[in-house]
């Protein structure tokens, strides 16, 4: 009886444990966002930086949340990381492009055709980078 019980600790055997692990990741992905603009903005206001590269910024911003989502969601999976990584990037990016839709007042460059594959594949490749990390194992003394 709780052999069955502890396979499902993890979430990495259920459907709920796949939905909450997302939402976790999704979470974490939108926190790094905001940071990350945070600091880009930061570092445009106190630096002598061009507002045309604030396009540049937010790009980067987008990218390595995705990259940091598809990281944690593969982590606590433990399992498949292209697929881990992949799942999380879709939301944070249809997050994103509502977050810039707003701001913009509804302006969307041609730019976001390229920001969907570079997300999708920090993500990917985040999730592959988790999946194959070792584990630290604690020896007891």
């Amino acid at each position: 009886m709780s052999k069955f019980n502890d396979s499902n600790k993890s979430g990495s055997g259920s459907s709920s444990g796949f939905v909450r692990s997302m939402l976790f990741s999704f979470l974490v992905g939108i926190v790094a966002f905001f940071i990350l603009v945070s600091a880009f903005s930061l570092m445009v206001t106190k630096r002598d930086i061009s507002f045309d590269s604030i396009k540049y910024l937010l790009s980067a911003a987008s990218v390595l949340s995705a990259f940091i989502a598809g990281y944690i969601m593969s982590r606590r999976m433990k399992v498949r990381g292209l697929f881990s990584g992949i799942s999380v990037s879709i939301p944070l990016f249809l997050f994103e492009i509502i977050f810039v839709v707003i701001l913009s007042d509804g302006l969307i460059s041609g730019a976001v055709y390229l920001l969907i594959p570079m997300m999708i594949f920090a993500s990917a490749l985040g999730g592959i980078m988790a999946a194959n990390m070792k584990q630290k194992r604690k020896f007891r003394h």
